[in-house]
């Protein structure tokens, strides 16, 4: 659903893990992909090479646009709606 986002693997052909990453879902049709530190060019070619051909689909690398602040754990929802209105 539109505003819920989720953990997530890139696997290879073999079944190992490429990246692990996060999606947000932004729209009907718009997502937010978060990788991790130092894997900005891995994870954005690897995610190019695999969309499928004849698609509807635009990547766009908006790295130096945003900025991440991660928060987990078994309190984090908790800790967030403490301080923000989310």
């Amino acid at each position: 659903p539109v505003g819920r986002l989720t953990y997530t693997q890139l696997l290879n052909t073999r079944g190992g893990i490429e990246a692990d990453l996060t999606v947000s879902r932004l729209g009907e049709e718009r997502f937010y992909i978060v990788t991790g530190t130092g894997f900005r060019t891995h994870d954005l070619s690897w995610i190019s090479d695999h969309i499928g051909s004849g698609l509807d689909a635009r990547l766009a690398d908006v790295t130096e646009e945003y900025g991440t602040l991660s928060l987990m754990g078994p309190s984090a929802r908790d800790m967030l709606q403490a301080v923000t209105e989310a």
